[in-house]
């Protein structure tokens, strides 16, 4: 009976050794972002670096879906780049095709100018939480000029600085996974 118990016990724990080991950690995680946010009366300008890694042994390819905010306040953006990368435009964002080699780490940088109607800009964010991961580290540099009262921004900034007639807030976010965007208001 003890050696019966003995091979039934082995018998689960190399079961659960074999299942545990087939837990893998997600082919790419987006682990970086830098974004710089400038906002006027009836445009902001954004321009981000984007980090991504293949966590794998193979290459690997990924579509990339890159959201704008849409809605009754800004349009769809204009003036869009994308360096090394030729992109798709849908309803809502743009798309393109990325390619890894193993264990690689890539980069891109989108630019775009976006008018909005209302002293209201929003950068989209939620996305983050579709990523198995959290995003490492975020960083968004939001500027406007210094005539905008009663600035508010939906993160806690770390740092508030005055240069060229513009007032610039520093967020910086480890472990981001989140379900709200950053929006900036003013009057």
């Amino acid at each position: 009976m003890i050696i019966l118990n003995k091979i039934l016990i082995f018998t689960l724990l190399i079961t659960n050794l074999q299942s545990w080991s087939q837990i893998e950690e997600p082919i790419i995680d987006f682990i970086k972002e830098e974004v710089s946010l400038h906002c006027f009366s009836d445009q902001i300008e954004v321009e981000g670096n984007y980090y991504f890694r293949n966590n794998t042994n193979k290459i690997v390819s990924i579509e990339v879906f890159y959201p704008f905010p849409v809605d009754s306040n800004a349009h769809f953006p204009h003036d869009i780049y994308v360096d090394a990368y030729e992109y798709i435009t849908e309803k809502n964002g743009i798309s393109w095709k990325m390619k890894f080699d193993e264990f690689e780490t890539k980069s891109f940088l989108v630019k775009y100018d976006q008018e909005i109607s209302k002293n209201y800009a929003k950068y989209i964010l939620f996305t983050s939480k579709k990523w198995e991961n959290p995003i490492v580290n975020a960083k968004f540099t939001v500027s406007v000029p210094k005539e905008f009262k009663n600035v508010s921004l939906s993160y806690k900034y770390d740092e508030k600085t005055k240069k060229n007639e513009r007032v610039y807030y520093i967020i910086e976010i480890n472990d981001l996974h989140t379900s709200k965007d950053l929006t900036i208001e003013w009057d």
